[in-house]
Order: C-alpha cells, then sequence, then structure tokens
C-alpha cells in the first residue's frame, strides 16, 4: 500500500507514519507532500493507495487539494487529518470528497478508516 501523506509540519508527519507503521505492516511506501501543489502532482505521478490531507497547509489548502484530487481520480481516498474539531470543517471536507476526517489527536482512527475500506 502506498500512502500520500500531507503535512506541512515535520513532526506531526513523523508522528503519522509512527502510528500507522506500528498498526499497518501492508505500507510499502509513504510519499510526503508539503504543500497543495506538491500534493497534486505527487498524486498523479505516485499513484498513491490512499492520502492522508492536513487541512490546513502553509502553502495552499487541503480541501483545495482534495477537490483538485477527486477531480483528477473521482475514486481516489483521501481522509482528512485535521487539529480542528468544528462541524463547518467536517461538512467542508465532505463536500470536497473525502472518505474521513481524523483529528490529530486520534491518529489511531485512520487505521479504522482504512481497513473498513
Amino acid at each position: 500500500m502506498t500512502i500520500l501523506l500531507v503535512e506541512d509540519n515535520p513532526q506531526m508527519g513523523e508522528m503519522i507514519r509512527k502510528v500507522l507503521r506500528n498498526k499497518m505492516v501492508e505500507i510499502d511506501l509513504f510519499i510526503l507532500a508539503t504543500n497543495e501543489n506538491e500534493a497534486v502532482i505527487l498524486f498523479q505521478h505516485g499513484e498513491p493507495d490512499w492520502v492522508l490531507m492536513d487541512i490546513k497547509l502553509a502553502s495552499g489548502d487541503g480541501l483545495s487539494a482534495t477537490r483538485r484530487i477527486r477531480r483528477i481520480d473521482p475514486e481516489g481516498k483521501i481522509i482528512i487529518v485535521s487539529q480542528y474539531d468544528e462541524p463547518e470543517y467536517r461538512e467542508s471536507a465532505e463536500e470536497a470528497g473525502a472518505i474521513g476526517y481524523v483529528l490529530k489527536d486520534d491518529l489511531s482512527e485512520i487505521v479504522n478508516i482504512i481497513e473498513h475500506h
């Protein structure tokens, strides 16, 4: 399994990788993007099985990147990973085409979503 991780905070990116590696043995490759445009380009070239998308990026927007990726591949599997628990963010993520919405303080939920899709 290939995961495209879109995260502009290196420490958070490493934490997400560690959680997934500890709970999922079938991950072959992590591709890292730090902004919206990198995310779209790497999605096109890397053909990841899953995208883990930070909602707020220093350069660009995770929701905009999600919409762009879903236009490229309507079946693309994207999980928003965020520190924001407000209903409007969850609704916006769903409208953009995300399969799930996970808070950064409960990263193990990523595993549950992946295993059930």
